[in-house]
């Protein structure tokens, strides 16, 4: 695990204390959700927000002031706009999206759901959506919230990921399976021939 993740879980985890109900997580989930999108990845196309909070150069009493005002005019307050100060104060404002999906996980776990990923080369439709979130959670015996990533490069299939496990079923990871199978023989090949030299 990465420490990017290691420290997204620890925010995650704090600002999931700061909620005692469902109510309370899905509120939290939807702000927490709205800020990963204003103010993370400035390479993952977040707009200025995300390279001025992410910039040396900027102060940060300018980085706060801004970030008061945005959330004055989209009348964000409470804990989620004080857990953004701190992420601020720290220069931690990058890890929104992480920190956002494992709040995500954590309200799903409190609340009875099960988080999955469902990776495809183009978007489900609703019916298979619903069809995918109910077969893994008639497999898992939980229910199943489905969040879904469109990735071309896996050219067709699935790569579902629940929790720490994962189910390959894209062409491209049966195809790296191939390639490391086929250099594995090769290598085995070569070793023999040179054993045999």
């Amino acid at each position: 695990m990465t420490r990017e993740n290691i420290l997204a879980g620890r925010y995650a985890r704090a600002l999931a204390g700061q909620a005692g109900s469902p109510e309370e997580r899905e509120g939290i989930r939807g702000d927490i959700l709205l800020l990963a999108e204003l103010f993370g990845r400035p390479e993952a196309g977040a707009a200025e927000l995300g390279e001025i909070m992410a910039s040396p150069v900027h102060p940060l009493g300018e980085k706060l002031r801004l970030a008061d005002e945005i959330l004055g005019k989209i009348g964000m307050k409470g804990a989620v706009a004080d857990f953004l100060a701190v992420l601020i104060r720290r220069g931690r404002t990058v890890m929104l999206p992480k920190i956002a999906q494992k709040f995500g996980e954590l309200a799903d776990a409190a609340d009875g759901w099960l988080s999955a990923t469902a990776e495809t080369a183009r978007p489900l439709t609703p019916e298979q959506a619903d069809r995918l979130a109910a077969a893994l959670g008639e497999f898992f015996g939980a229910r199943v919230r489905l969040r879904q990533i469109v990735k071309p490069e896996l050219l067709a299939g699935a790569r579902i990921r629940v929790g720490d496990k994962l189910f390959e079923g894209s062409v491209l990871g049966k195809m790296e399976r191939l390639r490391n199978r086929l250099a594995g023989a090769v290598r085995s090949r070569k070793r023999k021939e040179a054993q045999n030299a």
